[in-house]
């Protein structure tokens, strides 16, 4: 089971890093339309990282290796989709606060969750 979480977390990691290079303004627009959704945005990001977290940290408890790495983004989602759940306008203040760097965080992002990606 757990090869079959890293490989359904390489495909998606994948996708997701392209996308984040290839249409960069599309996800700044995305972005800000979430940043501005106010605290309903932030309930919805909260639930698909905890759905996609526990689902890696339910199928997917290795501590050591490579795939140490995928556990670790696992728990890492489920904290942050505790926080924007817990406190709903924390999101909004930080996504405030990333606004001016969204270009440079995407496509560093998206460069090193496609070398994550090929890894797994």
């Amino acid at each position: 089971m757990e090869h079959s979480v890293e490989i359904m977390a390489g495909i998606t990691f994948l996708v997701f890093g392209l996308s984040y290079i290839l249409h960069a303004q599309d996800w700044i627009e995305w972005l800000e339309t979430v940043r501005t959704g106010g605290r309903q945005s932030s309930l919805l990001m909260g639930a698909m990282h905890i759905l996609l977290g526990s689902f890696i940290v339910a199928f997917h408890w290795v501590w050591s290796g490579w795939a140490m790495i995928l556990t670790i983004i696992g728990l890492w989602a489920v904290a942050e989709g505790a926080v924007y759940l817990l406190f709903p306008s924390y999101l909004a203040r930080f996504m405030g606060w990333m606004a001016p760097y969204y270009k440079l965080v995407l496509r560093g992002f998206g460069g090193a969750i496609v070398l994550l990606a090929l890894a797994l």
